[in-house]
């Protein structure tokens, strides 16, 4: 019985189980939590749209294709890069590593929903862009330790 809430530090499914299913259930959480960023950014687009903000609408449509970006970077592909004498489990300090990442990467999401939410989208507001390039920083920064994470299920990074 796996324990421990995938992308968290106390998450023991990749010791519990193959290394392709661990990967998967990380992965979907990702995924399930990068589909509410993005309904959130969507709407935030439309209330810009409604207001006719056009210079906050081309900032949005960037985090959207951004978002978009990662989403596909982020959906698991069978078979796509885990090495099979990789497929049953992984040593404990891959383990730490991997749910550090995915730990860090939940942050990440966690500090974009917050900056979504603070927008008000439609009003004058005055902190709306610099609050839209703080969120692209954080998604690049998303992105920067997805590729961390996929060198450590490649084996790539040398501990």
């Amino acid at each position: 019985m796996v324990t421990g809430k995938p992308g968290r530090s106390d998450f023991d499914g990749y010791e519990k189980l193959s290394l392709a299913d661990a990967d998967r259930i990380v992965r979907q959480l990702f995924e399930d939590r990068l589909d509410d960023l993005s309904k959130k950014v969507r709407a935030c687009s439309e209330k810009a749209r409604a207001s006719g903000r056009e210079k906050l609408l081309s900032e949005i449509e960037a985090i959207s294709k951004r978002l978009s970006r990662i989403k596909e970077m982020t959906t698991f592909k069978e078979g796509t890069y885990v090495p099979p004498f990789l497929k049953e489990r992984i040593l404990k300090a891959d383990t730490e590593s991997l749910n550090e990442t995915d730990d860090r990467l939940l942050g990440l999401l966690d500090e974009a929903f917050s900056l979504i939410t603070e927008l008000s989208c439609s009003e004058k507001d005055l902190y709306i862009v610099t609050k839209l390039s703080a969120m692209s920083t954080v998604l690049r920064n998303f992105e920067t330790e997805l590729s961390v994470r996929n060198r450590l299920l490649k084996q790539e990074l040398k501990h």
